[in-house]
């Protein structure tokens, strides 16, 4: 229990509930999880969250009632999950209750906050359902299943990276966060190597919904289809969760699968121009996976509209799509000499920009 200068505030926090928020573990059945009416306002609320291990602060809304747990109601964070303290009740005794100004008085005792280590070495997000390993301020973030029915080998990829890194997590530098989001694409149909398997339950290529010459209407197997891009730009709940994964964990490197090229094939990020650094981790997850490389110096192709690594390479972020050689068959071995060399050379960089 913590409290303001004045004791207008009081505000307790405990570890995190299974350790994270949504977990599948049992909550304490003394913790009572609610929060505060601000100006009569039931629905949710604005918090300032720290962020362990990265001196810094987010705003997250919480919304009530989407999770109960033990005795009461569980504050779920949806901005993603916050592995060390969880917010369990606030106490404000003040006769003004403006949002700004509790903000400012809880963001003053959070900051007083001492990080703890982690009791597990790797956690699960409940809003992504993307994995942690490693607490480091390099992030690397892993994406498979863009495109789960096209390339099923490529969300296969992922959930085998998941299974070894559960076992090898001391393989992960200190410096290091590795994040795996296993499967982008989820409700794609089962359907290797025909153009059906890209779509989302909208009917919608999540890799066409992104940034970087977007067009609603879109180029899917050489034909125009009206609609494939999606009516709004990242906009896709897919590629909305997974934007707010990265705007809340930058990543110093980030890898998307899909399939399918002969001998493997690695892509640079690149939106009208090109990307060096996107061009540096090609080259070394190309080398080291024995995949072949784009020829860096040619254009995209103008029937190109939307794409998720050139999205990330136009805003700065290193990003690679690597194409598996076969659109079932899981290539581990490459792969994964492939993600090692990203790590090691993500070591000797500077710490991923904070959001």
């Amino acid at each position: 229990m913590l409290t303001n200068p004045d004791n207008t505030l009081t505000l307790t926090l405990t570890p995190a509930c299974g350790l994270l928020e949504g977990a599948g573990f049992p909550c304490p059945t003394d913790t009572l999880f609610i929060r505060p009416s601000i100006n009569n306002q039931q629905d949710s609320m604005i918090v300032r969250i720290n962020y362990p291990n990265r001196n810094t602060y987010a705003y997250t809304e919480a919304d009530m009632g989407l999770n109960t747990c033990a005795d009461g109601y569980k504050l779920s964070f949806t901005d993603g999950f916050i592995d060390t303290y969880m917010l369990t009740q606030i106490d404000y005794s003040g006769d003004n209750t403006d949002l700004d100004r509790l903000m400012s008085i809880t963001d003053d005792i959070i900051r007083s906050l001492q990080p703890i280590d982690r009791p597990v070495p790797w956690q699960k997000s409940p809003f992504t359902e993307a994995y942690f390993f490693g607490q480091g301020d390099k992030n690397i973030l892993i994406v498979g299943g863009i495109h789960a029915g096209y390339a099923p080998s490529s969300a296969a990829l992922t959930a085998q990276l998941v299974a070894y890194y559960q076992s090898n997590y001391t393989t992960i530098p200190d410096d290091i966060t590795l994040i795996i989001q296993p499967n982008m694409n989820p409700d794609a149909q089962f359907a290797p190597g025909d153009p059906i398997g890209r779509y989302n339950a909208n009917q919608v290529d999540l890799n066409r919904n992104w940034d970087c010459n977007w067009q609603s209407t879109a180029y899917i197997g050489g034909q125009l289809i009206e609609g494939a891009g999606g009516q709004t730009m990242e906009a896709e709940p897919e590629s909305w969760r997974l934007l707010r994964l990265i705007n809340n964990n930058p990543p110093s490197a980030a890898i998307f699968y899909t399939a399918r090229a002969t001998n493997g094939l690695v892509a640079p990020g690149k939106c009208d121009q090109r990307h060096t650094p996107s061009e540096t981790i090609s080259t070394i997850y190309g080398q080291a996976a024995g995949y072949n490389l784009v020829n860096y110096t040619q254009p995209n192709p103008s029937t190109l509209t939307g794409d998720v690594t050139n999205r990330l390479a136009k805003y700065g972020i290193p990003a690679i799509f690597v194409l598996l050689p076969d659109y079932q068959a899981v290539d581990f071995e490459a792969n994964l000499a492939g993600i090692t060399a990203i790590i090691n050379h993500t070591t000797t960089q500077s710490p991923s920009p904070l959001p």
